[in-house]
This record gives C-alpha cells, structure tokens and sequence, in this order.
C-alpha cells in the first residue's frame, strides 16, 4: 500500500505555513494511520506573549475499512486538542487540531507532546510541537522564597526589580494570603526598558510562633485570563525541634501500646539533654539513640506505654507528649482513640 501525500496546515498571528511529505509506516498504529509532519514533530516557532495559537497536523487512513478515532489527549493544561472527525473513512485525511494558550506557558522555550488513539487499531499516534515565547516579565524568583532567621518574632525585607517586557502590561491591586502576614509597596518606575520595582515586607503574625508559609499575587487587569505574577514565601523564625510522625492513632483494644518516631531540628546532639513531658508517668517509657546520616543527626525515640499511663498522657494539655531540647522550640507527640477517625 502507498501512502499517500499529505498536508499539514500551521495557522498562526504571523501567517501560514505548509508541509508536504510521503510517509512510511512507523510503529504499529501508523501501519494504519499515517501523520504529517513525518514523526509528529511540528516547529511552530516564535509565539507572542499571551497569545492564542491554533494549528493542526494532517493524518490519513492508510487502510481500505474506517477506523473510529477513540481520544485525543493533551498532557498540557496550556492546550486543546480535537480531531475534525470521530470516523476516519476510508484513504481518507483529517486533521488534528491545536489552541495553545500561551499565557500558561512559563519557560521562554517549550516542548509538548500529545497523542491520539484509535478503535480496533494498537498503540497509539504522539504529536510533539515546540517552539519559544515571549515572556511577559523577568526577574521574578522561580519556586518558593525561604525566609529563615535565628529569632523571634522578626521581620524579613526582600527587594525585587522586575522587568516587564510587554509593554501593554498594566499591574493591579497586589493580593496577599496565607499564614505569613506579607505587606507589600508596588513602585512603578516607567523606564525606556519597562522597569518596574516591587518592594515585599514579610511580618510574621504576632500569633505565630514564628512560622508559616504566604503568597503575593498580582493581577493583570487588561489580560484577566492570565494567572499573573505570584510568588510563594515560607518563613522559619526561631530554632524547633521536628518529630516525625508528629501523631498516632490508637485502638481501643490495645493494652500495651508501642509507637516510634524521630526527633530532628539540632545541630550537635547531647541525649542527656533531651527531655519530655510529663515525666514520672507511671507505665510510660522512652528509649532514645542517636542516629547519623552523612552530615545529619538524629534523635531515634521508643515509646512505650500502659493503656493507664496512654489515658493519662491523652488527657494533659499536649493531648500527648512534648519533647524539649534547651534552645530550640519544642515538639509535640499526639495521640487520638482510632475511633475519633471518620471513615
């Protein structure tokens, strides 16, 4: 059987652009459905910032019976993809589509993949495109800002100069949320290059022991479909001890009750020094080893507990165990009856 030549058609702001190949069977779906571009790669080039691009691939049945197109799938949220026909009749061509919504792309250079499969016919198609964005703004952090200090309470300072590349790009109202109570000043400096300042002081809440996690996002006005500008804070003031895991759960048929966890968050252990309370519960008992990993340490704690001595430590004001090393913010062992757990 001879393929047949088909044509891809690439749609853009910028024009339109063609392709005509022959294609040989690759694989066991394209022994009976065949695509252009030959291997599904499509460079679709150069794309504007915030823009909307629809182009399509070209595929053809390469067989003499119908073939039913079962689904096509993006991986992207950026993108949707459909075929212009659910039944691909006889020698016949169709065309899968594509609107990139470049907005949600956020590298300047991308790659993504989707694929088709058929009824009745193995494996499936995979369509690849790529191409480079213009970015709206740079000098935005990538990830989460880690915000550490040695006291509490404290105040973290942070100074940003963004650059906006689009210049259409207006800023709105800048919203903040999340445990850390993030105060922020938006300074616009309208350059020749687009530069705009952006001022962020973090304050951690006067009911927090010093820790949590906040955001600032700012809109933009004259593109509301675009997410805009965010940036994640996470704020650690103050030394704490971790325990891992932090709470049990506990059957009510259980008479003696075991439970293991570690104790993590100091530089240079003393096991001496490790202290919980309360302390001269009868039927209560706690076996700690330090342990060293590389370059960390840890406490590794047994507990042991009489079904007494569990309805005693439950009913104090830690509802549990609090474990204490001097210097640093103490730990929490929670206990809670299994039966408190909703299904």
């Amino acid at each position: 059987m001879i393929a047949g030549v088909l044509t891809a058609v690439l749609t853009q702001a910028v024009g339109l652009r063609s392709a005509t190949a022959d294609k040989t069977a690759q694989g066991s779906c394209e022994q009976y459905v065949s695509i252009l571009p030959p291997g599904g790669t499509l460079d679709i080039g150069k794309q504007g910032c915030f823009a909307i691009t629809n182009f399509s691939y070209v595929i053809s049945n390469r067989t003499d019976n119908a073939i039913p197109v079962h689904r096509v799938s993006a991986l992207c949220p950026c993108s949707e993809v459909w075929c212009t026909t659910n039944l691909l009749a006889p020698h016949a061509t169709a065309q899968i589509c594509v609107k990139l919504d470049n907005s949600k792309i956020l590298t300047e250079r991308f790659t993504r993949t989707f694929f088709a499969r058929f009824r009745n016919i193995p494996g499936r198609l995979t369509f690849t495109y790529f191409g480079t964005t213009t970015p709206a703004y740079k000098g935005v952090p990538d990830g989460e800002i880690q915000l550490r200090a040695e006291t509490v309470p404290v105040q973290w300072t942070n100074h940003f100069e963004i650059v906006m590349l689009k210049s259409d790009l207006e800023l709105g109202k800048v919203v903040t949320g999340g445990s850390l109570a993030i105060e922020s000043s938006l300074k616009e400096g309208k350059t020749a290059d687009g530069q705009t300042t952006l001022v962020i002081d973090t304050v951690v809440k006067k009911n927090e022991v010093g820790s949590g996690t906040g955001f600032l996002q700012i809109p933009f006005p004259n593109y509301p479909w675009v997410p805009g500008i965010k940036i994640n804070f996470r704020g650690s003031a103050g030394r704490f001890v971790q325990a891992r895991p932090s709470e049990f759960l506990v059957d009510a048929d259980e008479d003696e009750i075991g439970r293991s966890f570690t104790i993590r968050g100091i530089d240079d252990f003393d096991p001496q020094k490790l202290t919980w309370k309360p302390q001269g519960v009868e039927g209560l008992t706690v076996t700690e080893r330090m342990v060293r990993r590389g370059k960390s340490e840890f406490f590794k704690v047994r507990m042991d507990l009489t079904r007494a001595a569990y309805e005693t430590v439950i009913t104090n004001e830690f509802h549990g165990l609090e474990f204490s090393y001097p210097g640093y913010g103490p730990a929490i062992i929670k206990f809670r009856n299994s039966d408190e757990v909703e299904d």
